[in-house]
C-alpha cells in the first residue's frame, strides 16, 4: 500500500498558502526516506496531526491519483499512537 510521507521541516504555511509540498506519496512506508524535498530534507512515514495536514495529505492523494495510503499510527492497548508529537509553524 503507498504511504503518506511528511516533510516534518516544511511550515504548514508558507506566504499566507497551504504548504501542498508538506506531504508526498511513497510507494511505500520504507520509501519515504528515499524521497527528497524541495528544502533537501527527507521525508519521513507519517499520519497528519491536525485538520490542516489532513487536507493536505487528501490533496497529495489526489495529486497521485489513490484513494487510500499507509499512516504511520497503530493501536497500543487500547490507546492511539503516533510516531511524534508535531509543533506546527506559521511562516508569514
Amino acid at each position: 500500500l503507498p504511504a503518506a510521507c511528511q516533510d516534518m521541516n516544511a511550515p504548514l504555511v508558507v506566504n499566507g498558502q497551504y504548504n501542498s509540498e508538506r506531504w508526498a506519496i511513497g510507494l511505500d512506508h520504507l520509501s519515504c526516506g528515499k524521497l527528497n524535498t524541495a528544502s533537501g530534507q527527507q521525508f519521513k512515514f507519517s499520519v497528519p496531526s491536525n485538520g490542516l495536514d489532513n487536507e493536505l495529505l487528501k490533496a497529495a492523494k489526489l495529486d497521485a491519483a489513490l484513494s487510500e495510503v499507509q499512516v504511520d499510527y497503530r493501536i497500543d492497548q487500547g490507546t492511539w499512537i503516533t510516531p511524534f508529537t508535531e509543533r506546527v509553524e506559521v511562516q508569514q
